[in-house]
C-alpha cells in the first residue's frame, strides 16, 4: 500500500468572514498522524506513517516512511487556530483579529 500516492494533498483557504477556514484532505491518514502548526502567520499541515512489511517466508523485514508537507500564508490573523477532523477532511479555523 502507498499511504499518500492515490491522494492529493490539497489544503484551500477560504475567507469567512470573522475567521479564515483551511480545508485539508487527509483522506487514508489518521488523524493522530496529522500535525497542525501555526507561526508568523503560516500554517502547515504535516502528516507522517511508518509502515513495516515482513516477507512471506518471514526472513526479511521493512520499513518505509511517508510524509507530506503543506504550508499556507495567513493574512492578518490571531495566533491561535483550532483544528478538527471530520470525514477524511482536516478543518483549521484561523480567526482574525478583532477590529
Amino acid at each position: 500500500d502507498n499511504y499518500f500516492s492515490d491522494q492529493m494533498f490539497n489544503v484551500n483557504l477560504e475567507d469567512k468572514g470573522r475567521y479564515y477556514e483551511a480545508d485539508a484532505t487527509i483522506e487514508n491518514m489518521d488523524p493522530k498522524d496529522v500535525k497542525v502548526s501555526f507561526a508568523d502567520g503560516l500554517l502547515t499541515i504535516s502528516g507522517e506513517k511508518r509502515m513495516e512489511s515482513v516477507s512471506p517466508d518471514n526472513t526479511s523485514r521493512a520499513t518505509r516512511y511517508e510524509y507530506l508537507s503543506k504550508t499556507i500564508r495567513v493574512p492578518d490573523t490571531n495566533k491561535t487556530v483550532t483544528a478538527r477532523a471530520v470525514n477524511g477532511r482536516l478543518k483549521v479555523t484561523i480567526p482574525k483579529p478583532s477590529t
